[in-house]
């Protein structure tokens, strides 16, 4: 897990370059069906193994390696995603939230997705922004 964290934080700056294309002179592939996607992965790599216990019982990541990657890359990636989503994202994060029974993984991560975005989510749920093309 590691290495895949690390491999996804040499992506940042792809994503964060890419928001200075505007939306519509982007191809096609690179729009509102991509950022679903990118969403969806990276809250995957944001989510604890099943098998979390403990940061002393995991060994393939290290606990601040992992906290540094949410809380700087993955956020990072997560805004830029939920700007061109809009309110779609909301609602992605709050299927997320619904559907997490029986799994504290998915609970943690949508609340730790919600918590560090908490202000863009507003503006775009009070301005009901929807996907940008």
């Amino acid at each position: 897990a590691g290495a895949e964290l690390r491999l996804a934080e040499l992506t940042v700056d792809f994503w964060a370059g890419l928001q200075d294309t505007p939306v519509v002179e982007r191809h096609e592939s690179l729009r509102a069906p991509l950022y679903r996607r990118l969403a969806q992965v990276w809250l995957g790599q944001c989510t604890l193994p099943s098998s979390f216990v403990s940061w002393d019982e995991e060994p393939s990541v290290e606990e601040e390696d992992f906290s540094r990657f949410r809380e700087q890359a993955a956020l990072e990636v997560l805004e830029s995603c939920l700007g061109l989503l809009g309110a779609e994202m909301a609602t992605m994060l709050r299927t997320a939230l619904d559907s997490s029974r029986g799994s504290w993984q998915t609970l943690e991560v949508t609340l730790f997705a919600m918590r560090g975005l908490h202000v863009p989510i507003k503006a775009a749920v009070r301005d009901g922004a929807g996907p940008r093309a």
